[in-house]
């Protein structure tokens, strides 16, 4: 449940990228046009706030009222912030997805109608049952930086996709010290 739990939240923030380009097979043709790391926290600092927003009133009913997600305007604030600077990394991890490329002017006008859609993508992806691992999961993200908060949910989503041949999000393998 937490991994499934944990996929369905990164999925949620990092398959985003692929509603720009539906019906089309979104994987690279070569492993050089791999999203890199800094590429899918670009992605998922862009689409954070979106996310996160789906997830708390999703999520709202079914948590108690101590929970975490029932106060994430702090996190929020965090992540709203930082998605202004990502845009250069959303932009090039796009175009990858989509076949070509796409500079930070063309991300810019992409990303409002990407955030619109973030809703009704999560809500396909979410489930009731799934709540208190989502909380449990931005808790644990909540005392780091957004930047570090994007960066390991990246590195766990290369971890996860290690010896695949053909993963969903085709991030460039886990390099140790890159």
């Amino acid at each position: 449940m937490i991994r499934k739990g944990l996929t369905a939240t990164i999925a949620g923030w990092a398959a985003l990228s692929g509603v720009a380009v539906q019906a089309q097979d979104v994987r690279p043709k070569a492993a050089a046009d791999c999203i890199t790391a800094s590429e899918a926290e670009g992605l998922i600092l862009a689409v954070a706030p979106s996310a996160l927003r789906e997830i708390t009133r999703f999520c709202g009913a079914e948590l108690p009222a101590n929970a975490f997600l029932r106060d994430s305007a702090p996190l929020l604030a965090k992540y709203e912030a930082a998605s202004k600077g990502a845009l250069p990394g959303a932009a090039a991890a796009i175009g990858k997805l989509g076949g070509g490329e796409m500079n930070s002017q063309i991300a810019g006008m992409v990303m409002p109608m990407m955030d619109a859609m973030v809703g009704s993508m999560l809500t396909k992806e979410l489930k009731a049952k799934d709540c208190g691992t989502y909380d449990r999961i931005f808790k644990l993200l909540d005392p780091l930086p957004a930047e570090n908060g994007a960066a390991l949910l990246v590195l766990i989503l290369q971890l996860s996709q290690e010896g695949k041949k053909d993963p969903e999000f085709p991030l460039c393998p886990y390099a140790p010290g890159a």
